[in-house]
């Protein structure tokens, strides 16, 4: 058991667990509606929200089975895929769009049909800081189709929502927006033996109570507890592979450039030890009892890599 298991009062919100049992759940709704309407800033203002099936199955039985955190659709049939995401993974981008086009797709009718689409927003709740916007300090990134000459949107009705929770650095006395405290939650509920008294609105207090793990019944208790230890297991992957990586890589890509013996020869051979690095990494990480789920996200590399 961790130590984090032994004297936390309040669950990690960044836990699989921990997050569909605030966000996910009927008798929570308020609380994604509070928290889904701070993230819109005032462009949407959704009043009521329906949960619709996380799971998705594409056209063809080869094709991949894909698994919402959560999915649904406001009061004017607005669709909102809402994903908690603890690692940088290859691709990540391409998967939210891939993401998106299920929501998309499930507006279809058949037989006479107009095109006429409902709004699709993809929410991803981030635990890291995207690499190619790492100069940017706005917490939330909101992407869109845009003309590339003008700027100007272009579609309306697809949007991006990227939140980079590392970058919210405000502590408790200085949170004054409901938004603060939502993201203040996220980085540093699990941390709190207390209730922090700015949280006075409604929701907040429930979201307080429904945190408290000295309330869960024996079977939540157990649940949190796996998802925990597996969360746990995730970050200290994350924190050996930047220390394995950072090392390897920069040993291996100076070997390989130096046997290049120039400047672009330094570059590929730095590309080339990067390579090597994710492989030998994944291995050392296999032996060790990480799971390859673990080690796909954290790596980018697939089992059937190593195998082949």
């Amino acid at each position: 058991m961790s130590k984090t298991q032994i004297i936390a009062r309040y669950i990690n919100l960044f836990t699989d667990w921990g997050f569909r049992r605030i966000f996910g759940r009927e008798s929570n709704k308020k609380l994604l509606i509070s928290f889904l309407n701070c993230v819109l800033a005032g462009c949407e203002t959704i009043t009521e929200l329906e949960f619709l099936p996380t799971e998705h199955v594409g056209a063809s039985a080869e094709e991949r089975r894909v698994v919402f955190d959560i999915q649904c659709k406001n009061q004017r049939g607005e669709r909102f895929i809402v994903e908690l995401q603890r690692a940088r993974q290859t691709h990540f981008r391409e998967r939210t769009l891939y993401y998106s086009t299920f929501a998309i797709q499930e507006q279809g009718v058949r037989g006479e049909w107009d095109y006429s689409l409902k709004a699709v927003y993809v929410v991803s709740i981030l635990d890291f800081l995207l690499t190619d916007l790492a100069q940017d300090d706005r917490i939330v990134k909101r992407v869109s189709l845009c003309d590339s000459h003008t700027g100007k949107v272009w579609y309306d009705k697809l949007t991006f929502l990227y939140i980079e929770v590392p970058r919210f650095t405000k502590q408790e006395s200085e949170l004054e927006t409901i938004f603060d405290k939502w993201l203040y939650a996220f980085r540093h509920l699990h941390q709190l033996q207390n209730p922090i008294e700015s949280f006075r609105e409604p929701e907040l207090q429930h979201l307080l109570s429904e945190a408290e793990i000295p309330r869960f019944n024996t079977d939540e208790d157990q649940q949190y507890k796996s998802s925990l230890t597996e969360y746990e297991k995730m970050r200290d992957a994350l924190d050996y592979a930047k220390t394995y990586a950072a090392e390897e890589g920069r040993a291996q890509g100076l070997a390989e450039g130096r046997a290049q013996g120039h400047a672009e020869g330094r570059t590929e051979g730095f590309e080339l030890g990067q390579a090597k690095t994710k492989i030998n990494l994944a291995i050392e990480m296999s032996r060790n009892g990480i799971s390859w789920d673990v080690i796909t996200k954290v790596t980018g590399v697939h089992q059937e890599d190593i195998q082949s």
